[in-house]
């Protein structure tokens, strides 16, 4: 899952890279913008196993993108639908080898993730071609998001035959993706999760993920697990969290403020 994460996040930097460098081709007309989209789509579907679509797109010239109805698929079956992602940016940077977007948000993203028998996800194979190239083709150009923003998103996992949910996700982040590795800054995240046998949860998370020349960690800030009857907040740092079930190193403190008899009953054997 963490080689997703990564994949996933240098993916959105190369489409946010991909998106300016094509805005700079058009003005404030139909045509311009057309041939922008066009250059944006014919990069992306070169370098990934699956197909991306995008509506159109409008903005300026000087600091402003915005993709409708972008969309990812793979054989067959749709894995991020985007209806609006807005993206400012700063064009200077780019003569110091730096692409700085000050603010990228994305409205209502829809995500399904499935796990095959072989343990392969799906979506981590439709990015996979293009992130393994553009870790090569950014390696001299470092991608700073200051600001980004999820309201409304919702991701759905099939894993294991098993399936979970995660709805109403916002998010408040700052990522940066360097030629060292990636540097992940969430200010504040909120969703609600469901998932077969455990009790409807609200998520609300603050936390710091890097991984760079050292295995990847993660600094919990803040978690807290709620449901309706209980109540659970940890803090702590989670190491070498690309091997979770050999060399995962906890150092976690746990606080249960509230423990309901319904969910005591519900681990219980």
């Amino acid at each position: 899952m963490w080689t997703l994460l990564r994949r996933s996040l240098v993916l959105l930097g190369l489409l946010l890279g991909l998106a300016i460098v094509g805005g700079l081709l058009f003005l404030r007309t139909e045509q311009f913008r057309s041939l922008a989209r066009q250059h944006i789509l014919d990069a992306l579907n070169a370098s990934l196993a699956g197909q991306v679509s995008l509506e159109r797109i409008e903005g300026t010239l000087w600091g402003s993108l915005v993709l409708h109805q972008l969309q990812l698929e793979y054989r067959g079956q749709t894995l991020l639908h985007i209806p609006r992602l807005t993206a400012r940016y700063r064009l200077l940077p780019l003569f110091a080898g730096r692409l700085l977007v000050s603010d990228i948000s994305l409205v209502e993203p829809l995500v399904r993730i499935a796990q095959d028998d072989t343990g392969r996800f799906d979506l981590l194979e439709a990015v996979s071609q293009g992130a393994e190239g553009g870790s090569e083709s950014s390696s001299s150009l470092g991608i700073g998001l200051e600001n980004l923003s999820i309201h409304n998103g919702q991701l759905s996992v099939s894993r294991g035959g098993r399936a979970y949910r995660l709805s109403d996700v916002r998010l408040d982040a700052r990522l940066d993706i360097l030629p060292t590795g990636l540097d992940l800054h969430i200010r504040q995240l909120s969703l609600h999760a469901l998932a077969e046998g455990l009790p409807p949860l609200r998520v609300e998370a603050a936390a710091h993920y890097w991984h760079g020349s050292a295995r990847p960690a993660v600094q919990l800030h803040r978690l807290s697990l709620t449901t309706d009857h209980s109540r659970l907040r940890l803090a702590g740092r989670l190491s070498n969290v690309d091997a979770p079930q050999t060399d995962l190193d906890l150092d976690i403190e746990l606080g249960l403020e509230k423990l309901g008899l319904a969910d005591l009953l519900r681990f219980t054997p």
